[in-house]
């Protein structure tokens, strides 16, 4: 890397989607709630390092975060269904 990249502080973006729910209205928030990150990110200096937690060993996962300067966890089940106007009740909510 040279060094003016490495002079940009590294963000990793890390999604983490469980895959235990089909409704896309909740991906479609999901996706845009992530390219807002990635925006913001851009736009205030960082590097982004963008990766599906499920797609790396733990050990690589555990090297990218010891690499990156700042972390955000994009994902999970717990994004709250009022902000897509989801079903609040929905059982597979965390």
């Amino acid at each position: 890397m040279n060094d003016s990249a490495r002079e940009r502080p590294v963000l990793l973006v890390l999604d983490v989607v469980d895959g235990g729910r089909d409704d896309p209205a909740y991906e479609d928030k999901l996706n845009e709630l992530t390219a807002g990150v990635l925006r913001a990110a851009a736009d205030s200096g960082f590097l982004v390092d963008r990766v599906a937690a499920g797609s790396l060993p733990a050990g690589d996962r555990a090297n990218r975060v010891t690499a990156a300067d700042a972390l955000i966890v994009m994902g999970g089940e717990d994004v709250d269904p009022a902000l897509y106007g989801g079903d609040v009740d929905d059982p597979r909510v965390g």
